[in-house]
């Protein structure tokens, strides 16, 4: 039986600017939605998804929420606080039809008051739902019970069979455990570590180190074809940044343990920078080995605030008015870290969150400014770029190719702010203009 993981525990994203610049896919295992998932409404969660695929038909999708006690209805019930709150877990096949699902009534209880509004303390469990192979889509949702108030998170999957043996699972990404005791039955690694779900996915001060698990599927039968050494595999390792350039490479290898083996794995965090990261597990250096990648973030903490100054001020001076840059532009070391720190704690909308939501906000849109916008450089120097970080997705956009009668152009409505921009490729070579409105 495959080992299971701790059902609750105290767990508390982005990009940068000249390094702000994913898709996780597996070949046995779940390919989805970027990472990390997040309900965008309140009460906030976040959710991730490792899928283990059996060498049979079937496999089992094991779900991981997130929720901070600040989400949480409390009420007042004898010397203690209790809240209750549903979630609900439902995939649905590519036509809108329930293939399975679940539903779970969950109770927290508290001691004092502050632990009940504390962004450091959350409930954290894994469901399980029996799913064959296939495309769909998830759909997870909570529910404060007392309040009614509910958010969810939907997202697409590709859960994928074994085709051939041996094969790696898709890899949880989760946090490092100690040793478990006499009575755990963690995922536990040559290190003697376990591996804790994280649906956060995100590291940095706080969260220093990351402990990845992956399951090994063999057979008498594949001996010899992979690379491994005489305890087992040898599991090829490497983690990439957004632009794909490798920023890590490492080896680790996987005790034999019949036809079902177990890998954890940690790698070496300290020379990343805040940015989004995919981690490429490969059996084997082969076009054909089979590989599990997985998506990770570093947070705001690691922001490379030394590099690229002036690019940085330009990004914040979207959002900010020259005399909040100035004094971070002009600090050094410690003092430069702490304003860079209280620039985005005064835009928090939900501090009794872990999570900065505007931050992640923006620099989300920085991405996608980044992915789609780029004209011979970040896209976020460009015209549709500035307008996106600033006012978000448009709630309409009309577009134009180029005709005999004049270039390309695209208008951007948002209605609710009663705003229209006008962009024109007057070159005819990608690079929007904006024409109008002037201010902005």
């Amino acid at each position: 039986m495959r080992p299971s993981f701790p059902r609750r525990g105290v767990v508390c994203f982005l990009l940068a600017a000249g390094v702000l610049l994913a898709l996780s896919a597996a070949t046995a295992g779940a390919q989805t939605d970027a990472r990390p998932w997040r309900a965008r409404t309140l009460p906030h969660f976040y959710v991730d998804a490792t899928y283990f695929a059996s060498p049979g038909s079937g496999g089992a999708l094991e779900i991981f929420y997130e929720v901070s006690y600040s989400q949480l209805q409390f009420l007042r019930k004898g010397g203690g606080y209790t809240a209750d709150f549903e979630v609900q877990a439902i995939l649905y096949d590519l036509k809108g039809r329930q293939v399975t699902g679940d539903s779970w009534r969950r109770r927290v209880t508290c001691s004092a008051y502050k632990e009940t509004v504390s962004p450091e303390l959350s409930y954290t469990e894994t469901l399980r739902l029996a799913s064959a192979p296939g495309r769909y889509e998830l759909v997870v949702r909570t529910e404060n019970v007392e309040s009614g108030r509910q958010s969810s998170v939907t997202v697409r999957l590709d859960l994928r069979a074994i085709e051939a043996l041996p094969a790696i699972s898709d890899m949880l990404v989760g946090l490092c455990g100690p040793a478990p005791g006499p009575g755990d039955s963690a995922a536990v690694g040559p290190s003697g570590r376990m591996v804790i779900p994280h649906p956060r996915a995100r590291f940095g001060e706080r969260y220093s180190s990351m402990c990845v698990y992956a399951e090994v599927y063999d057979s008498v039968a594949a001996a010899g074809a992979v690379p491994r050494d005489t305890s087992g595999f040898r599991v090829f390792c490497r983690i990439l940044d957004e632009e794909g350039a490798t920023r890590l490479t490492d080896t680790a290898y996987v005790a034999r343990t019949g036809g079902t083996s177990y890998l954890v794995y940690s790698p070496s965090l300290d020379d990343l920078n805040m940015g989004r990261y995919t981690l490429e597990l490969r059996l084997g250096s082969g076009r054909g080995a089979a590989k599990s990648i997985g998506t990770f973030e570093i947070d705001e903490s690691r922001f490379p605030l030394d590099v690229n100054i002036d690019d940085t001020m330009t990004l914040l001076g979207y959002i900010a008015h020259r005399s909040e840059l100035e004094p971070l532009k002009e600090a050094t070391g410690a003092d430069r870290k702490r304003l860079w720190m209280e620039f985005w704690a005064k835009r928090d909308p939900n501090p009794e969150t872990p999570e900065n939501e505007f931050l992640i906000e923006f620099f989300e849109r920085v991405h996608y400014a980044n992915v789609n916008f780029s004209y011979f450089g970040g896209g976020w120097k460009t015209d549709r770029g500035r307008i996106y970080i600033r006012r978000g997705p448009p709630d309409n956009v009309e577009a134009r190719p180029v005709t005999a009668s004049g270039p390309a152009y695209e208008v951007w409505y948002y209605y609710q702010l009663n705003l229209t921009f006008v962009f024109v490729d007057r070159m005819g070579l990608g690079e929007y203009q904006l024409v109008g409105p002037s201010y902005e």
